[in-house]
């Protein structure tokens, strides 16, 4: 096997063969798995290693033939349900998800439900299953941050604070829930106290994302040089390429136009700091 990988990967002759280390060598389908692995419990077996081993499509090929054999067992549905969202097929994932819980109705599971039709931009009915884990696990702060997570993506600023600061009392040491406490108060226009929240995230340790949002709320502020420092920190210190970043600035351009900054200083903004990082 050492030697065919290296004659494919090194010999000048490689690229007049098919590499066949590029791809999958697709062992369920062969005629040796049917002859080894009859029965459902060694399938289940191997589709677990492959599982384990982040093999979601070979997975998903043998939890089907599975499910087919077994339609009644819930934690198969699971795992396929998982192939699916890691290979971001959310749709066919809540499929599975919900069949799995009338079967088997858990907490994971209603999270993981929670958790697609949030990806798919369906935040309420998000929201009615982060809700739904919440009744029967009041004490879990994932799920409350989730909950919160929810209610910022509708736009409801106020109910998201509420459950933020539900994480940020029964889990002080939880320093990620800052950043969106923060947020909330700067869309909301609080500049003060979205301060003291970023100054928190500061002591922490800020991503390159943080940067940009500590240079949103200095705009706002009216301390433009200040903004633009956190800003090229962002690209500098937080690795985010000049491309990244100005994705992330239109996307909060109306944000930070609903906060009173003229929509014609944000191309002089931006051309004022690219410059600068060239010069």
């Amino acid at each position: 096997l050492q030697d065919l990988y290296r004659f494919f990967k090194l010999s000048p002759y490689r690229k007049e063969f098919d590499d066949v280390f590029r791809g999958t060598l697709n062992f369920h389908k062969t005629t040796l798995f049917n002859m080894v692995f009859k029965d459902s419990e060694s399938v289940s077996t191997f589709a677990d290693y492959y599982f384990g081993k982040d093999f979601y499509i070979e997975a998903l090929d043998l939890y089907t033939e599975l499910i087919n054999d077994s339609p009644e067992e819930a934690q198969l549905y699971e795992k396929a349900a998982y192939c699916y969202q890691q290979i971001a097929e959310y749709e066919k994932a809540l499929e599975m998800y919900r069949r799995a819980e009338i079967l088997d109705r858990k907490i994971w599971t209603l999270k993981k439900i929670g958790f697609c039709n949030r990806r798919l931009g369906r935040h309420g009915e998000a929201l009615k299953y982060y809700m739904e884990a919440e009744k029967m696990d009041p004490g879990n702060m994932h799920t409350i941050a989730m909950i919160g997570h929810c209610y910022l993506d509708m736009e409801d600023y106020d109910a998201a604070l509420k459950y933020y600061f539900k994480v940020e009392y029964n889990d002080p040491k939880n320093l990620r829930i800052l950043k969106p406490i923060a947020w909330c108060y700067l869309v909301q226009g609080k500049y003060e106290q979205s301060k003291k929240y970023m100054d928190k995230i500061g002591k922490a340790g800020m991503t390159g994302h943080d940067y940009i949002n500590a240079g949103h709320l200095a705009l706002c502020m009216g301390e433009r040089m200040k903004a633009i420092e956190y800003y090229r920190r962002s690209i500098i210190e937080g690795k985010k390429g000049k491309s990244d970043f100005q994705d992330i600035f239109n996307d909060d351009a109306e944000m930070l136009i609903a906060n009173k900054i003229d929509p014609d200083d944000l191309p002089i903004i931006t051309d004022y700091l690219f410059f600068d990082l060239e010069d």
